[in-house]
């Protein structure tokens, strides 16, 4: 339930800037600074991973925090996946990872409820 809290706390800064943008008409710059915003604290997690020393700073963690770790990769490449392909003349097709990125979200957060409920 932390981890909700934080991404909350954390995330409406990038929510108010990613409205401004999308506002201005300007949508490459709010997905690159979503997905640029998601990049950085994975590896501030990996940064940080260096300087703990008592063992991997992930076994120090809730085990929910590897289902937010595992989710927020998985959620990346989907849409790294969707920005990188060519274009797309089937509708379906163009749905399918806005699909697949909602139903990995409410996945991973049912699963960091299981873990952090039990």
């Amino acid at each position: 339930m932390e981890a909700t809290y934080l991404t909350a706390s954390t995330s409406l800064p990038e929510a108010v800037s990613v409205v401004i943008v999308i506002r201005l008409k300007n949508y490459k710059l709010a997905i690159g600074g979503i997905v640029g915003s998601n990049l950085f604290n994975l590896l501030i997690l990996a940064g940080t991973d260096v300087f703990y020393r008592k063992g991997a700073l992930l076994s120090a963690a809730s085990g929910s925090h590897l289902y937010t770790i595992v989710a927020s990769m998985i959620l990346i490449s989907i849409s790294l996946f969707s920005m990188s392909r060519k274009n797309i003349t089937s509708s379906w097709f163009y749905v399918v990872p806005s699909i697949l990125i909602i139903a990995c979200y409410f996945i991973a957060s049912y699963l960091i409820y299981l873990n952090s409920a039990a």
